[in-house]
């Protein structure tokens, strides 16, 4: 289950596709309306003024519905009071794997939740019938010590979903109360390191390539399915970013072996053959895309169409940003910066109804090449514009990935010449 966001409606003008030749100083009003920004600060709450309640229900709950409201009222209530024993006692037996048992669950949110207030709880009106019911669920924060408030309403406004089991209403995805909601970064990131291969691709067809630039960045289908057979037999799971960086900022346990799948500039070859075999092997994949060429044929290259980035994002699969029109980062002005990072942001948040806290450097710059006070500026920049983290194409692959070094996330390439005794040598750098 993926934590779903309800964005404010986006103008037409931040739906549309946006050219890269548009003036931002002439967007700056429909920035300011529209974006969701992400802040590298995170949250904890005040019991004295915390308090639940519901909103405006569209009509009468049933008396099921009413039951799971109760549920997920006495859910967010505990998580109100600090009574983390009793948000245990109601997930289902299906949402308690992973945690090492209730020690782990509990410092899990004193962690996520340590540097803001809450406010209040409100839950939405109940949605479904029979055993499954989701139900919008609001978290209103405030930070303790101040921190970018835009962080905080990514917490707004989440569906929980709640299932019906022998013991009663039981929570199974608690919306912003969930592992899979919206990262909430520490004020100071722990010195907490772990060992996650993040595997890079560009292409996955079995079509020729048709130029020679293609050669390197496509792996075959054939090649594909081998490894992720490879990853199966040999008991890797993939995981998601949020996964990484629960376990770097929150210390949430990874289950054996994670592996990152990430695929970079969202070709047509994404939805048509790598999405299809990540679905086969019950497995997720993180997709980068350009938001300025979705759509589009550029050259030799076919990109991704909305309609099929919607359906990934609906099948679980991440969409994260790659910019809007994949420049070299750091020779950009201010000005371009802007459209750059925040437009690709808004506009595939506005697209899929889910926070993007993750990027991609186009090429790797400028990580890969670029001054050191160029890769400082766009540090800066992106904590500004609400990313929390981005992967690395470096020079050097690795596999060690740093809660001090957020932005700097190193990956595996993974190219059309890899054989798979290199593939599985390389999970191992």
């Amino acid at each position: 289950m993926v934590a779903r966001y309800v964005y404010p409606c986006y103008t037409s003008a931040i739906m549309c596709p946006i050219s890269p030749s548009t003036t931002p100083r002439r967007l700056t009003g429909l920035l300011l309306a529209t974006l969701i920004a992400v802040a590298p600060s995170a949250p904890q709450r005040d019991h004295a003024t915390s308090a639940v309640g519901s909103g405006r229900a569209t009509n009468t709950p049933s008396i099921t519905d009413s039951s799971a409201v109760a549920t997920l009222r006495a859910y967010a209530t505990a998580f109100a009071n600090g009574r983390y024993d009793a948000m245990w006692r109601l997930l289902t037996p299906a949402a308690r794997a992973g945690w090492g048992g209730h020690a782990g669950y509990a410092t899990y949110y004193q962690r996520k939740f340590a540097p803001v207030r809450l406010r209040g709880v409100t839950l939405g009106a109940p949605q479904g019938a029979g055993s499954i019911v989701r139900i919008p669920l609001t978290l209103d924060l405030t930070w303790r010590h101040g921190g970018q408030p835009d962080v905080l309403t990514l917490l707004r406004n989440l569906n929980a979903t709640l299932t019906r089991t022998p013991a009663g209403w039981r929570v199974a995805q608690g919306g912003p109360l969930d592992p899979e909601a919206p990262i909430i970064p520490p004020p100071v990131p722990p010195a907490s390191a772990v060992r996650v291969p993040i595997l890079m691709y560009h292409h996955v067809s079995d079509t020729p390539p048709l130029a020679y630039s293609q050669v390197d960045l496509t792996v075959t289908a054939h090649d594909f399915t081998a490894q992720l057979a490879y990853l199966s037999t040999h008991g890797y799971h993939a995981i998601r970013l949020v996964d990484l960086f629960n376990t770097l900022y929150y210390g949430r346990l990874l289950p054996p072996r994670p592996v990152i799948l990430t695929f970079d500039d969202g070709y047509a070859d994404s939805y048509t053959d790598a999405f299809p075999l990540l679905r086969r092997y019950h497995m997720v994949g993180a997709f980068y895309i350009i938001t300025g060429l979705v759509g589009t044929t550029l050259g030799v290259n076919t990109y991704v169409t909305w309609p099929q980035v919607e359906a990934m994002a609906a099948a679980g699969m991440d969409m994260e940003s790659h910019t809007v029109s994949h420049p070299d980062l750091g020779l950009l002005d201010a000005d371009r910066d802007a459209y750059e990072l925040r437009f690709s942001r808004a506009v595939l948040a506005g697209r899929i109804h889910r926070a993007v806290q993750f990027m991609a450097y186009p090429s790797g710059a400028p990580f890969r090449s670029g001054t050191l006070a160029a890769q400082a500026r766009i540090r800066t920049i992106l904590v500004r514009y609400g990313y929390i983290g981005a992967v690395l194409d470096p020079v050097t692959p690795g596999t060690q990935q740093d809660a001090r070094a957020p932005y700097e996330l190193p990956r595996v390439r993974v190219a059309g010449a890899t054989t798979l005794a290199q593939f599985a040598a390389r999970l191992n750098l």
